[in-house]
């Protein structure tokens, strides 16, 4: 791994900087441009953007990189001129492994780099989408753009080009000193436009058709028998969440050890209008170990909906559930007094290795996917609490439609009272669970679900 590689995952999907820039003047740089580039050059020129400087294989534009003279870094590796035509949009990608999702394309260029933006000719309708929110960048402001991040550009305009300057720089302490310095906090869920345009009307490249706008602004985390199917019925039925292919996409937690894409992963997700969200729902990522750090990663500015019911009863209906589809012959005391011993090889290499998938331990977890409190400080280390909303299945059961109404509150979506919630929430059928096995089992949970208490500020009624 690059010296700063990891510093460039973890950094903000987009920041304005604290960096002077002074006054640009645009037609003198353009009076600049090179006319006749080498033919090496013109190789690499495409319909929306000027490669300027490509480690010395194109032309050099002094004058342009005289403007960034300043600019505190190692070293500045590339500078170019980036034109977005009006009414254009790229697909989503992440840089580092590059457009298709390749981790081999384009990674090594990426390694030690940081890339930056400055405006030199926009409009109100040009956004760079970065990590799930939008962003709109002034003319003569600097701006970190973190290209690990899934990321695309956008011009609304129906006649006006939008220009940016791009340099990548190998960073150094004052890079990261300059991003600490800048505000993060000026993304957009859904962007202010004046003029109203569909993203499924602005075309893409002709070969990545219908990929612009895709993927997971939320996620439903779980848990696991609580009630997920139905929450999740319940919330798409709001004409502004588009649902993805089917509910549990599992690709944080089974197709990301498969090979399975980034990109095959947003094609699983509808091409969304700018006013529309989507999500999935599935449950194990509560527990996975490395799945906080890999979303992360993907999306950093997701929203998260836990919905938690009482552990005992939750920890049965997994038994009966893998009962009732073949897979358990072993009663239910059997398990649970067993349980950790059962799985802790298996889980802890998991934990220690993020190639490995703990099938077993994910498999058999009546008791571990019931421990809350754990599950969700794990989380809470790699996001902020303002993007969870928590509620329990006792909340949805006794007041639901108020409870949906919050959720799509928290979701940044106006109220939805055409809500059809005649399908209650689903209960398997099967025999009581044993009076002293579910006595044990409340002893068990007690002082968990007590830290489950606290860490939430709220009563639990378990």
């Amino acid at each position: 791994m690059a010296k700063f590689q990891k510093e460039f995952h973890d950094l903000p999907s987009c920041t304005r900087l604290k960096f002077p820039i002074s006054e640009l003047n645009w037609d003198r740089v353009l009076a600049t441009l090179p006319q006749k580039p080498s033919n090496d050059a013109k190789e690499k020129i495409r319909e929306r953007w000027v490669l300027i400087g490509d480690e010395g294989k194109s032309f050099d534009w002094p004058e342009l990189i005289t403007l960034l003279e300043d600019f505190p870094c190692e070293s500045m590796f590339r500078v170019h001129l980036s034109k977005m035509p009006a009414g254009k949009a790229l697909p989503i990608h992440r840089d580092g492994y590059g457009v298709q999702g390749d981790r081999k394309r384009g990674f090594a260029i990426f390694n030690d780099t940081i890339r930056f933006h400055i405006p030199v000719e926009t409009h109100d309708n040009a956004f760079i989408y970065c990590g799930g929110s939008f962003y709109h960048m002034q003319e003569g402001e600097a701006w970190l753009m973190n290209n690990f991040h899934p990321h695309s550009a956008v011009n609304l305009s129906e006649n006006k080009d939008r220009y940016h300057i791009i340099f990548d720089v190998v960073p150094n302490k004052p890079t990261l000193d300059l991003i600490a310095s800048g505000n993060s906090n000026l993304g957009q869920k859904k962007p202010v436009i004046k003029k109203t345009l569909s993203w499924r009307q602005v075309p893409g490249k002709p070969e990545n058709k219908g990929v612009e706008n895709r993927g997971p602004d939320f996620f439903l985390l779980g848990a696991m028998k609580s009630g997920t199917s139905s929450l999740f019925d319940y919330l798409t039925q709001h004409p502004q969440i588009r649902p993805p292919v089917k509910k549990e996409l599992h690709y944080y937690d089974q197709s990301h050890y498969q090979g399975f894409t980034l990109e095959k992963y947003l094609r699983q997700f509808p091409v969304k209008a700018l006013d529309e969200i989507s999500g999935e729902g599935t449950p194990y990522y509560l527990r996975h170990p490395h799945g906080p750090r890999w979303i992360k990663r993907d999306f950093p500015n997701a929203k998260f909906i836990v919905l938690l019911r009482n552990p005992v009863d939750r920890a049965y209906s997994h038994y009966q559930y893998g009962v009732q589809k073949g897979k358990i012959d072993k009663p239910f005391k059997d398990i649970l007094k067993t349980e950790d011993a059962m799985v802790k090889k298996d889980w802890d290499k998991a934990v220690a290795d993020p190639t490995h998938w703990a099938r077993q331990a994910q498999a058999f977890s009546f008791l571990s996917r019931g421990r809350y409190a754990q599950q969700l400080k794990h989380w809470f280390k790699h996001f902020s609490r303002d993007q969870f909303h928590i509620l329990l299945t006792d909340d949805l059961k006794n007041n639901g439609i108020e409870e949906i109404q919050k959720i799509y509150e928290f979701l940044d979506l106006p109220r939805f009272d055409d809500l059809d919630m005649t399908a209650k929430l689903k209960k398997g059928a099967y025999e009581p669970m044993d009076p002293k096995l579910r006595s044990w089992a409340e002893n068990y949970f007690r002082p968990r679900n007590k830290a489950l208490g606290e860490l939430l500020e709220r009563d639990i009624p378990w």
